[in-house]
């Protein structure tokens, strides 16, 4: 997936879910490249595709301010963002 592709991917999350949900889906945008900034590989479509999805995620937890969900989503992210780098290793 191309980074212009990604981009679009993600703004038609925030156009399905409605404008009122982009302000929490950039604040997770934000904490994602915040906690992840040496692992972000955006060219990487196994990677895209996993940050859109908790970009989601987190976005909704953020939305219905449970910080223990966001904490949660976060150490799930990491947990799959490992296995990803664990399998491509093993491929090599």
């Amino acid at each position: 997936m191309e980074e212009a592709e990604f981009v679009k991917t993600m703004s038609r999350i925030v156009h399905s879910q409605g404008e009122e949900f982009r302000p929490f889906f950039e604040e997770a945008i934000g904490l994602i490249k915040e906690e992840f900034a040496e692992e972000i590989d955006l060219k990487s479509s196994e990677q895209q595709m996993i940050f859109t999805d908790y970009a989601y995620m987190i976005a909704k937890a953020l939305q219905s301010k449970n910080k223990g969900k966001v904490e949660e989503e976060i150490m799930t992210l990491k947990s799959s963002l490992y296995l990803e780098q664990m399998l491509k290793s093993k491929e090599k």
